[in-house]
């Protein structure tokens, strides 16, 4: 028989686990690991959605800062030209404007899967600077001279319109002879200070692509990617006003000439789906109504309105 110190050091011993308490700890093991799977495939899933909210927005906000400021600068190094210039220009796309105004080319377009465009005219960018004092010439030298290039291509590339800021008349010119870096105009400029920023004027296509991708097409550049704003808008909408106080906004104003300002809704969406999201929400842009879409994406309405520096007079 075992006497009681036997007894005594045989219940201290480590026994091992039964079955039924390994089988309560693995399934209790199963749950917690469960738990936190769920929780961290759920933090996973709200910040893919957070981040593609996110990103919507940034890009809806792009979008809508770069329309602003086309529209604000609209007519820039034109105004007065206009009178002048009242030839027949042909743009890249092979559209033919009788006369030029700021505002040309406007398509409206109010059905579902559908955008409105419009094609704008300004010094859109600086590519140099004058050279010294220069008056009463047609002869022009520039410095930091930079792209797009300054040639003297067809009327219709408008690769060779030039504006000059501060220019009184706010008059562009067209560059008629190139022997860098001094260029000739083909009219007299009064008075260019040294250093007098040079701006190339080109005509810029708004429009949105089948991909949901803002573009601004402009004629000085050949490159797709160069004309690329912003990802995932769906929808872009204008109206235009005539009156000084924007009384009666139009889609389509019969004299673009007298267009003041400019109201511009954008609607942005998000690059993939949320299952977890049902868009009931309705979108109205210009006076239509579109949606609800109930297809799980997020989308964002925006909304602006911009008043023309420029409008011709």
């Amino acid at each position: 028989m075992m006497n009681a110190r036997a007894r005594h050091l045989s219940m201290l011993a480590p026994r091992g686990f039964t079955l039924v308490e390994m089988m309560v700890t693995l399934v209790l093991l199963s749950l917690v690991v469960a738990t936190i799977y769920a929780s961290f495939g759920s933090q996973l899933k709200n910040e893919s959605r957070e981040e593609q909210v996110a990103d919507m927005q940034m890009n809806a906000r792009a979008a809508m800062d770069r329309l602003a400021w086309i529209f604000r600068h609209a007519g820039f190094g034109c105004r007065e030209s206009f009178k002048t210039y009242n030839a027949t220009l042909t743009d890249d796309n092979g559209t033919s404007f009788s006369r030029v105004f700021t505002i040309v080319d406007r398509t409206p377009d109010t059905a579902a899967n559908s955008s409105d465009e419009v094609t704008v005219v300004l010094g859109f960018k600086k590519v140099g600077e004058v050279d010294g004092l220069h008056e009463n010439t047609k002869t022009i030298k520039l410095k930091n001279v930079g792209t797009p290039t300054i040639t003297t291509a067809a009327m219709k590339d408008f690769k060779s319109y030039l504006a000059f800021h501060p220019y009184p008349d706010n008059a562009f010119f067209r560059v008629t002879g190139i022997s860098a870096p001094s260029y000739t105009l083909d009219k007299t400029v009064d008075t260019l200070l040294d250093e007098t920023d040079v701006y190339m004027v080109a005509p810029i296509r708004i429009h949105v692509d089948a991909n949901r991708t803002l573009l601004l097409e402009n004629y000085a550049y050949t490159t797709a990617s160069d004309w690329e704003v912003a990802d995932g808008i769906e929808k872009l909408q204008f109206q235009y006003t005539t009156d000084d106080n924007g009384t009666t906004w139009s889609d389509d104003p019969a004299d673009p000439g007298a267009i003041k300002a400019v109201r511009v809704w954008l609607l942005a969406r998000a690059e993939h789906p949320d299952r977890n999201y049902t868009n009931t929400k309705t979108y109205t842009m210009a006076g239509v109504t579109f949606g609800p879409y109930n297809d799980g994406y997020h989308r964002l309405l925006m909304t602006t309105t911009v008043w023309l520096r420029n409008m011709n007079e």
